[in-house]
């Protein structure tokens, strides 16, 4: 009876690990995807060199660059691939979608001039004249191609227009006065004994402000949600809101923040999590919103 226990206890771990290794590939994808931006770079930097030089012999360093580019290429696709697929990105599904076929551009791209480079290899100056200009060609666009999808994942990560926000020069906006919610009481309740609606401005954006903004504000959009106002938070197609009025269960913003501290997924990434205070009065906010938070009741 205990081998019998013992062997199905191995059997669920033996599960659970393959259960979570498509989720533990996908997150290699932004520790590999740096290897053929690089060597896409790298190849298309010496060619070009080569080829202003006048040069008729083929560089085996532009091959072997090609080599290991296709082949990680081949790895951060796959990657790239599971973690769209396991991990969460609402509010940039597509930016998402863009990135992914970018990327597999990108790898066939690496492909095709590998494979150009080495036949123009085959060939002695001139017959492989024709095939080396194709092959540069394609390593020059597959370069700017691998770099597109680059700043389009970085633009997943950071929010759209993060690379260019730098030179906008709409004005600073100012902070709200230094409010500490972790130290904040519920808001007070009338004299009258009625119980006092939750509002926005007053109750939820000093909390948004102090432990959301940062990740989620107009310079860093992670995951494509901002929670600096109620336009920012109800733009769109609804079915991509993080905030289901009048339904807390549904918000995703509240599952994030109620999930464990150690689960990956939990809200704010950093700085701890929020209080039962804060919990509570984001989740009263929500329970009382109309079906249409943006229009007039």
């Amino acid at each position: 009876m205990l081998l019998t226990l013992a062997i199905t206890l191995t059997l669920a771990d033996v599960g659970d690990f393959f259960a979570a290794l498509p989720r533990f590939i996908g997150r290699t994808h932004p520790m590999v995807v740096h290897f053929p931006i690089a060597l896409l770079t790298v190849a298309a930097i010496v060619e070009v060199v080569r080829v202003a030089q006048r040069r008729t012999l083929l560089s085996p360093t532009v091959l072997i660059c090609l080599l290991f580019a296709t082949f990680g290429s081949a790895l951060s696709v796959t990657a790239g691939w599971l973690n769209a697929s396991n991990e969460p990105h609402s509010g940039v599904e597509d930016l998402m979608e863009t990135h992914r076929w970018v990327g597999i551009a990108a790898g066939v791209l690496s492909l095709l001039g590998l494979a150009l480079y080495w036949c123009a290899m085959r060939k002695p100056f001139p017959a492989g004249r024709d095939l080396r200009a194709a092959a540069t060609m394609v390593i020059i666009v597959g370069a700017g191609v691998v770099g597109l999808a680059g700043h389009l994942g970085g633009s997943i990560t950071y929010g759209e227009n993060y690379l260019f926000s730098v030179f906008s020069k709409k004005p600073v906006a100012v902070k709200p006065p230094a409010i500490d919610p972790t130290l904040s009481p519920p808001p007070p309740s009338p004299a009258d004994g009625s119980v006092r609606a939750i509002e926005f401005v007053r109750d939820v954006q000093p909390i948004f402000t102090a432990r959301c903004i940062e990740c989620h504000g107009p310079d860093k959009v992670k995951g494509g949600l901002r929670l600096d106002s109620l336009a920012e938070i109800f733009k769109e197609d609804p079915s991509k809101w993080a905030v289901v009025p009048g339904n807390t269960a549904e918000s995703e913003i509240v599952i994030r923040v109620e999930l464990p501290t150690d689960d990956d997924d939990h809200m704010p990434s950093k700085g701890g999590p929020l209080t039962p205070v804060q919990v509570q009065a984001i989740k009263a906010w929500i329970a009382g919103l109309p079906s249409k938070p943006l229009e007039p009741r």
